[in-house]
């Protein structure tokens, strides 16, 4: 079975205590967060692609995964290694985009 770990944490600006608190769901459909979070919630939703969560309410603004993100150019990089040279390769977009995420890792 799959089963899915729903993480939240606090922000850093709101004056709160930062903590990070853990869910654990057997499904990863949408009303989980909004059921932990509340009514009153309003803030950032950071996950993956899953097209459940673009329903969410209006108050809640979903935004990517970066690891998500980079892991689509990763594949093209891998895909275009096989046609360019070092040197081209290091001009493509997919390329690019990954030496400017690992900048953020840094």
């Amino acid at each position: 079975t799959q089963n899915w770990m729903w993480v939240y944490l606090t922000d850093e600006y709101s004056g709160s205590p930062r903590m990070v608190l853990f869910q654990y769901e057997r499904t990863r459909a949408g009303y989980h967060p909004v059921e932990f979070l509340g009514d009153q919630f309003q803030g950032y939703f950071t996950c993956d692609g899953y097209q459940a969560y673009h329903s969410l309410p209006e108050r809640i603004a979903v935004t990517g995964c970066m690891a998500h993100a980079r892991r689509r150019f990763d594949e093209s990089v891998t895909v275009l290694k096989k046609d360019f040279t070092k040197e081209q390769l290091k001009e493509t977009t997919a390329y690019q985009a990954m030496a400017r995420i690992g900048m953020f890792y840094k």
